[in-house]
């Protein structure tokens, strides 16, 4: 079997692992942070578990899109406009996060819950007005590369 097969194949996988070693990395970091602080213990404990959820669910669509539903590879989710559900769906989890991760931290204290509880990522912001204009930064990103794909700004991808 073709090695580049493989990869391209289950690349997925490498994303989940990936975001279970964050969530471990964020698990240790909150760890230390809870020794000094315990009274920030499940606040630390739900964001990671946000976290985790909102970094996995994606990738388990995908995978279940490669092993069992026509993804010809993780390349497929470039293209959207061929109609497979599993890179739809792959997308939708991806927009409805961003409205879900919006409304939280706008509307429902995410920014100010992020700004108590520093120290677990790679930005130590204890402003909720940093944390928020963060947050808009990232949808800026996720909604420039969500028209760049839906364009077909990318070319078909290789067979294998």
């Amino acid at each position: 079997m073709n090695p580049t097969f493989l990869i391209v194949k289950w690349f997925w996988a490498f994303f989940i692992a990936a975001s279970f070693f964050n969530v471990y990395k964020m698990k240790r970091k909150a760890a230390r942070q809870i020794l000094a602080h315990p009274e920030l213990e499940e606040g630390y404990r739900a964001i990671i578990k946000g976290f985790a959820i909102s970094t996995i669910i994606p990738w388990v669509i995908v995978g279940f899109g490669c092993l069992f539903g026509g993804m010809r590879s993780i390349f497929d989710v470039f293209q959207p406009r061929y109609g497979n559900p599993f890179v739809l769906a792959f997308h939708a989890s991806i927009i409805l996060e961003t409205l879900l991760g919006t409304n939280w931290i706008v509307f429902r204290g995410g920014a100010e819950m992020l700004a108590k509880h520093p120290g677990i990522f790679n930005y130590d912001v204890r402003s909720p007005r940093k944390v928020t204009l963060l947050w808009f930064l990232g949808v800026a990103g996720t909604i420039f590369a969500e028209v760049m794909i839906f364009s077909g700004m990318f070319p078909p991808p290789p067979s294998f």
